[in-house]
């Protein structure tokens, strides 16, 4: 009899053994799972970023660390570039500014523009009514025809300045 009572103290404690280690098991691999699926987004880095009037301050993308981003040197960061448009990033006495530079390209010039502004919004990561309140210059190649060395400014902004009639 002592033996049948010796016997199933030992099976259930097989069985309590062996179902925490099943159990933990599984809650890794839940875990595990959770962390490394593609629909969780890795979070990304933010800076904040004195408005226009110095009033309050817009969180944006952290683009000095973006793997996109090219970094010039501890001012300048190139925030995004292409054969149409180079957007940058500038730190001059901690005053942070942009510049979209519009290229010559095959494209509508009206196009290039939209696009390069989409691209900025998108790696910054705000609303068209925070990029406003920015310091963004937006610039034209010298060789687009009928290019000043005027701010165009952003197009959907109170400054945005139509662009002239080019290619």
């Amino acid at each position: 009899m002592r033996n049948k009572i010796l016997i199933s103290i030992f099976i259930f404690f097989v069985a309590t053994l062996a179902l925490f280690v099943f159990l933990s098991l599984k809650n890794k691999q839940q875990s595990s799972t959770i962390i490394n699926s593609p629909e969780t987004p890795p979070s990304v880095p933010k800076i904040d970023l004195p408005t226009n009037d110095f009033k309050s301050t817009v969180s944006v993308n952290d683009y000095y660390k973006a793997p996109s981003s090219t970094v010039i040197d501890e001012k300048d960061v190139a925030i995004g570039t292409n054969k149409n448009f180079d957007i940058l990033g500038y730190n001059y006495n901690n005053e942070k500014t942009f510049l979209i530079y519009l290229k010559n390209s095959d494209e509508p010039l009206k196009i290039t523009r939209q696009n390069a502004e989409n691209t900025f919004l998108e790696k910054l990561g705000i609303t068209k009514q925070q990029a406003c309140s920015l310091v963004v210059s937006e610039r034209l190649a010298n060789d687009i025809k009928g290019a000043t060395t005027q701010d165009y400014g952003l197009s959907f902004c109170p400054n945005g300045k139509k662009l002239p009639a080019a290619n």
